[in-house]
């Protein structure tokens, strides 16, 4: 049996009127705007745009689309300017919703030609991918941050390095490598089971965090291991007087499991460029002087017992 020709079809509706119900009907925000010589006013917006910014169409309809994205959407990445004529340009955008939760969207933004090649029209079309954008940061996140006590990784913490050699060779500056452990750690994992400890070792990470400037950083290495990275014109004091007051910091008493407890932290510091210009190097050296410190504090406190036998 035949088809019947497509000539022979009937139509109830215009096509445009078929086109312009699928707009309203998508649940992804768009915009059309005319495009003129002096500007590029819209002349239509689904209820889909109309939600996410919280305008009635009325408000939007006549405006200039580039100054409506920019004055209600933070542009936080682009393959294009945003007001260029090219054919196609894709951005990224975050904005907030009428209920304050914020958004984050990609924007494609095309041309539209009549039949001599004119371009007569914009269609900006914007794609929520916050759940992805989430996702990917929750994947970047754990790539670089210790999981235990969200500080930066030895990861993150070898690029921050590289970026502050960086800057100290082209300015002829310096900075600090402060490597901090706990003292006798295992005992409180003994006392208190691994969950008190890794409480203990959150508690030490975040006074860390609290001890010094935003521009520098602090790092879990792993286990009870810390390392401060310090540029010392941006500390604003001596290197012995913040060393010193980041362990009065430390051991102020914590709480675990409703029992006062006491914890010490021993300190080992090098210089770059003083001590080397690699990170390893630099480490090292801390390292050994951190566990100079620790001998040093075990021979004093066995020498005090043995005075209190006496």
């Amino acid at each position: 049996m035949a088809m019947p020709l497509l000539a022979n079809v009937v139509i109830d509706r215009p096509t445009h009127s078929l086109f312009h119900r699928l707009a309203d009907a998508s649940p992804e925000p768009l915009l059309i705007a005319r495009i003129d010589a002096d500007a590029h006013r819209i002349i239509y917006a689904n209820p889909a745009f109309c939600r996410l910014s919280g305008c009635s169409a009325s408000q939007i309809l006549g405006r200039e689309w580039q100054s409506l994205v920019e004055s209600g959407f933070g542009v936080c990445g682009t393959d294009g300017q945003l007001s260029a004529t090219r054919q196609e340009a894709r951005v990224a955008l975050r904005t907030e919703d009428v209920h304050g939760n914020e958004r984050c969207l990609e924007m494609s933004r095309w041309v539209l030609r009549d039949e001599s090649g004119a371009a007569t029209h914009l269609v900006i079309l914007m794609r929520d991918v916050s759940l992805e954008q989430s996702q990917r940061d929750g994947l970047e996140r754990r790539a670089y941050h210790d999981a235990l006590t969200d500080l930066a990784n030895r990861h993150l913490f070898h690029d921050r390095f590289l970026q502050a050699r960086a800057h100290a060779r082209r300015h002829g500056g310096s900075f600090i490598l402060a490597l901090i452990d706990l003292d006798d750690f295992k005992s409180i994992n003994d006392c208190f089971g691994h969950h008190g400890g890794d409480q203990v070792l959150k508690c030490f990470g975040a006074r860390l965090a609290a001890s010094i400037r935003a521009e520098n950083t602090v790092a879990r290495l792993g286990g009870d291991e810390f390392v401060l990275l310090l540029d010392e014109a941006t500390e604003g004091e001596p290197m012995h007087r913040l060393i010193a007051r980041i362990r009065e910091l430390i051991g102020r008493p914590m709480i675990l499991d409703g029992q006062r407890i006491n914890v010490s932290c021993s300190v080992g510091i090098s210089r770059y460029p003083v001590d080397g210009d690699d990170l390893d190097r630099l480490l090292r050296i801390a390292d050994t002087k951190l566990y100079r410190v620790k001998e040093c504090r075990h021979l004093c406190h066995g020498e005090a017992q043995t005075a209190r036998v006496r």
